[in-house]
């Protein structure tokens, strides 16, 4: 599986990588995260640099600005957030988590997902990126059991998912 970067037509295809595994894309189109055999790759879209961030996990999603990644840790499933800028990272929650889903457009809280009422919905929670605090947002009853994929808006209003069949959206 190779991850391709090509203009929306289609057009001016080139490979980042051969071997990848999960991905995020920036909003303003500059930068992408991306995981190999040893862990987060940082590939700047302008320069046509890639950069190891010597950090592993999974489930990367770039902050509004991006300038943060949060992701889910392999060895304890809790959440980390780190500053692409100073290259410095921290756990903001040691709870084991299903998926992370977004940012908010002010980059302050991250939107999460885990498995909720005994494994047959996903609870939507937010959490505050520098106290760790956790609120409860809302319950997604019809998604999909396999893998929900979520993404949600960075104004925290919409959000899309793979549907329990798991071919809707």
């Amino acid at each position: 599986t190779a991850l391709v970067l090509a203009n929306l037509d289609g057009s001016e295809q080139l490979v980042i990588a051969s071997q990848f595994g999960w991905d995020t894309l920036a909003a303003d189109g500059s930068k992408i995260i991306y995981s190999d055999k040893d862990g987060f790759a940082l590939y700047d879209i302008a320069s046509a640099t890639t950069t190891f961030l010597n950090l592993d996990g999974y489930n990367p999603r770039l902050s509004t600005n991006g300038t943060k990644l949060a992701y889910i840790e392999n060895t304890a499933a809790g959440i980390d957030v780190y500053d692409l800028q100073t290259g410095k990272g921290r756990q903001i929650s040691n709870q084991a988590y299903s998926s992370v889903v977004g940012w908010s457009a002010d980059d302050s809280q991250l939107y999460v997902m885990v498995m909720a009422a005994g494994g047959s919905a996903w609870q939507a929670q937010s959490i505050d990126v520098q106290s760790g605090v956790t609120k409860n947002l809302y319950v997604i009853e019809n998604g999909s059991f396999k893998a929900l994929n979520a993404a949600i808006s960075p104004d925290g209003k919409w959000i899309a998912y793979r549907g329990r069949n798991n071919s809707d959206l």
